[in-house]
């Protein structure tokens, strides 16, 4: 039986956090002052945004229960929610409707492709992200996003902005596996 030596798989974990990086630098949601993909609306009204995400540990499977639920400018929620599914076993979802304020919270439950094994997994996962929608409104829901949820609500009610907030959060995610890994504390049992 070959073994992989330690240094291998420090640099493998190294590499798949340099491409996590990445890819959370495009995802990044954050409130500023751009355009955004709301759908006009009267002042007060709310704005009709189109959002689009996917959900993922391996795919979510068609029909997971996707709730999204209106935030406040603090991150509290307003008792606003709304509904929707995957629509497809890639984990795809989609929800067009007014909301009064950019800030949501997404929730996704559901039985996923466990990708170590090759089969739908056992047991229901429930995964989250919070975003703005103000700037984006395609939301990608998965393990980081929620292992970052707490934390970027802490920082945004102790007075950061969400921008702020988004990018400490998401930098701190990152670099407790880097630390990890550096460490070797990925590969201690």
């Amino acid at each position: 039986m070959k073994t992989i030596s330690e240094d291998a798989v420090k640099k493998s974990i190294l590499l798949v956090n340099f491409f996590l990086c990445i890819v959370l630098i495009f995802t990044v949601t954050s409130c500023g002052s751009g355009g955004g993909g709301g759908v006009g609306g009267r002042k007060g009204a709310g704005t009709n945004y189109n959002i689009n995400g996917a959900v993922q540990k391996g795919p979510f499977v068609l029909g997971t229960t996707i709730t999204i639920q209106e935030l406040d400018q603090n991150l509290a929620p307003t008792g606003k929610t709304y509904s929707t599914e995957t629509v497809d076993d890639l984990g795809k979802f989609t929800l067009q409707s007014i909301f009064t304020s950019p800030y949501v919270e997404i929730t996704a439950s559901g039985y996923y492709f466990d990708e170590v094994v090759g089969l739908l997994s056992t047991a229901p996962l429930t995964l989250r992200a919070i975003a703005c929608l103000s700037d984006s409104t395609n939301v990608n829901v998965n393990i980081l996003t929620t292992l970052e949820k707490k934390r970027l609500v802490y920082l945004v009610q102790s007075g950061k902005t969400f921008s702020e907030a988004k990018i400490q959060s998401e930098g701190e995610v990152l670099n407790i596996f880097a630390s990890s890994a550096e460490s070797g504390g990925l590969l201690k049992g």
